[in-house]
């Protein structure tokens, strides 16, 4: 099983943006290596009601 995060998901009114807030970066993409041309997947456990997200697909891109 995964670490469990809390995040806030916040949307932006003047442009109709979402985002995960409460260091999503630090604690997902950056602990996972993560670069442009990744894939995550979210899914909603309704059995204890939390999204899971997990990495689908790596790509071959190098972080720079």
């Amino acid at each position: 099983m995964g670490v469990e995060l809390k995040l806030t998901l916040k949307k932006w009114p003047s442009s109709k943006v979402y985002g995960l807030m409460n260091n999503w970066r630090r604690d997902f993409v950056s602990r996972r290596g993560l670069v442009p041309g990744d894939e995550v997947g979210i899914r909603w456990d309704q059995s204890n009601n939390r999204l899971l997200f997990s990495v689908l697909i790596k790509s071959n891109i190098a972080a720079s």
